[in-house]
């Protein structure tokens, strides 16, 4: 762990060897996120450090260089120093903001989720109340010779709220922009070992706040049933790609209608239920704020309806452990599919 911390630091290449059950992968785990730690808490003091001492440079040029030609010169190669510099601190700073944010959004989630049991849980003895005195009358219906079948039900009807649409189709393919997080890329041979990996992760203090994130193909983490059974991957590949084209939807013309609310009718939909925004958008928060392998991540697209596969790589942006097997990062062809916005 500690020569993996130091390899880490020097920023050198390291090749390292342990019989099997000897603890490698947990040493992997405390030494480079103990490393990634340290790193994310010291970068934005070095980066402020680096950034006033080239400002103060700049001030004393004036005193020191009489020419100012060569003094315009001057300032300007320590303006060019400080710019990335200040790109990157604006850009972390930004993205602390961001995962409070983020943070701040699923922990309401997590009350209303509570209240919603709790809600849930008031409700079934309130209906075993309504049900018990509903079979008191009836009884005491019978007794008295009246038809119970003439007595009006007292339990309400249960009423599911509309399920109206109000989602923007989801895109994955971004417009490419500067990044500069720091990500630990885990690969792996198969999905078993990737697994193994995540779980050796969830027993360590690291789980509480680290972000991880696994990718896989769609063969493993598509959650729509008439795209699973083609069972061949080429053809699930295929077979999803062609449901997020847009179909336009059949909607009878009424002459009365304002056009702009003819316009809403014939928007464009996905025909796949789980590529929606919002839902994309919500597991993708709840892969990055709870530590996750990929079978865990699909029950929790499977109960919201949200798309694993697109929701895992929409949160590698955020992510600072990336889980993938080999191929993916081997292959060009599937990697760029991850590197859409200049990730790896």
């Amino acid at each position: 762990m500690k020569k993996l911390f130091d390899v880490l630091s020097n920023e050198e290449f390291g090749i390292f060897e342990s019989p099997t059950g000897t603890g490698k992968s947990l040493s992997m785990i405390c030494g480079s996120l103990s490393w990634l730690r340290f790193y994310e808490e010291n970068r934005i003091g070095d980066l402020n450090k680096k950034i006033d001492v080239l400002r103060e440079e700049e001030s004393k040029v004036d005193t020191t260089v009489d020419d100012w030609i060569t003094a315009g010169s001057i300032k300007n190669e320590i303006i060019e120093k400080t710019r990335p510099l200040q790109r990157e601190l604006d850009f972390l700073l930004k993205k602390i903001e961001k995962i409070k944010d983020l943070r701040k959004r699923r922990e309401i989630i997590q009350q209303k989720e509570n209240h919603n049991l709790e809600s849930d849980f008031d409700q079934l003895f309130h209906d075993a109340k309504q049900v018990q005195d509903a079979v008191k009358k009836e009884l005491s219906a019978m007794k008295s010779g009246f038809d119970p079948d003439d007595h009006h039900h007292i339990l309400d009807d249960y009423n599911s709220d509309s399920d109206e649409d109000h989602d923007n189709e989801y895109s994955d393919i971004l417009e490419p922009k500067e990044d500069f997080s720091l990500r630990i890329f885990y690969c792996s041979r198969t999905h078993s070992q990737l697994a193994q990996f995540v779980k050796e992760i969830q027993k360590t203090e690291f789980a509480a706040d680290i972000r991880l994130v696994s990718l896989a193909s769609r063969s493993n983490m598509c959650i729509n049933d008439s795209v699973l059974s083609l069972k061949n991957s080429s053809m699930i590949n295929e077979r999803c790609l062609e449901l997020q084209k847009k179909k336009p939807k059949l909607v009878l013309e009424d002459k009365d209608t304002p056009p702009a609310k003819k316009q809403k009718k014939n928007r464009e939909k996905s025909t796949c239920p789980h590529y929606k925004s919002s839902l994309i958008n919500q597991l993708r928060d709840q892969s990055l704020l709870k530590v996750q392998d990929i079978e865990q991540l699909v029950i929790e697209g499977r109960k919201i309806g949200a798309c694993p596969y697109y929701a895992s790589r929409k949160a590698v942006e955020d992510a600072q452990v990336v889980v993938l097997p080999y191929n993916t990062l081997l292959h060009s062809s599937t990697r760029k599919v991850v590197t859409d916005r200049n990730i790896i």
